[in-house]
């Protein structure tokens, strides 16, 4: 990579000179992210994102502080907080209203439980607003609701049908 790319690239480091050493906090935070980048069984390395999780759990509990934000990377630090997909996959439709509703949910949140349990493709909400992410989630999980309704009643009305 050249000294040009090199500086074109903005990682928001919290360090003013070279020789800064960067606080546990901070550590923590960097690999909490940097595991949760890793979670996806299709793209990413679960065994890998376990191991940063248990490391960033023991950088935090060495410093005795338990996920705090570092004050210099403001809210780049809370980008996604561990999310198990098979247990979003599994969510019923209760549980995903309350994820829904819950505001303290991210925008990458929202969009690994709409591409996890609705199969909504991750490209096609990247570029639209957190409002239009929650409003696509809630009309899939309105078109399930559909579907079930008419199954269950042709389940109903199918030993009624002559054809």
């Amino acid at each position: 990579m050249t000294n040009q790319q090199n500086e074109s690239l903005n990682f928001d480091c919290a360090q003013e000179s070279p020789d800064a050493r960067v606080d546990d906090v901070e550590l923590a935070c960097f690999l909490r992210n940097l595991a949760t980048l890793y979670k996806s069984p299709l793209t990413g390395n679960p065994a890998l994102s376990n191991a940063l999780g248990e490391l960033a759990s023991w950088v935090a509990k060495r410093s005795s502080v338990t996920k705090k934000p570092s004050k210099s990377v403001g809210n780049k630090s809370k980008l996604i907080p561990s999310l198990d997909l098979s247990q979003l996959k599994n969510l019923d439709a209760k549980s995903i209203e309350d994820f829904l509703l819950d505001e303290t949910r991210t925008k990458l949140e929202l969009i690994e439980l709409a591409f996890v349990r609705f199969s909504i493709p991750r490209s096609r909400l990247n570029r639209t607003k957190t409002s239009a992410v929650r409003e696509t989630i809630k009309a899939a999980l309105l078109h399930e609701g559909s579907i079930k309704i008419i199954s269950q009643e042709a389940a109903k009305d199918g030993g009624n049908r002559n054809s």
